[in-house]
């Protein structure tokens, strides 16, 4: 706990003149040594009941794709995905309006890095139509949304 009592007399641009004793903290300006130690104590507190969450948060990612996904948008996606290390990724498309069938070639070779890196990856959003285009393309969605890559099979003639 950093304790430090000022004494404000002169006044500057930002603040307005006042006789009272005040009490610094690392963040935070309180008018009493109890006011710190409350004040720390409740984010202590916090910062123990968010802890059990933290490993759990960083198990996944979850992208949620907005508005317009298209060629540029699968290009800057690929960059995201690809700086993220947690095991499991998710891609929300739930809430994309226009879904160019361009860039579901790029989507394919974005889920094709992230799955041969080990990564879990999961799809939300796509419609049938979507799907059976990336089924075309070597991706397999499963109805959880669970994606994989199609292994083909050449049969001799």
């Amino acid at each position: 706990m950093c304790r430090k009592t000022v004494r404000r007399a002169s006044s500057s641009a930002a603040t307005a003149p006042h006789e009272h004793d005040l009490v610094l903290g690392h963040y935070s300006v309180h008018t009493s040594p109890d006011a710190l130690r409350d004040a720390e104590a409740h984010i202590s507190s916090i910062k123990k009941r968010l802890e059990p969450m933290r490993g759990a948060v960083s198990q996944e990612t979850v992208f949620r794709i907005e508005s317009r996904f298209d060629h540029l948008a699968a290009l800057r996606l690929r960059q995201r995905v690809m700086a993220e290390e947690t095991p499991r990724t998710i891609l929300d498309f739930s809430h994309v309006e226009n879904l160019d069938h361009a860039a579901l070639p790029f989507l394919t070779v974005i889920l094709t890095l992230l799955l041969r890196k080990g990564r879990d990856v999961a799809l939300r959003g796509l419609r049938g139509h979507q799907l059976r285009v990336l089924e075309h393309l070597g991706i397999e969605v499963a109805a959880g949304g669970s994606a994989k890559i199609v292994e083909w099979e050449l049969k001799p003639r």
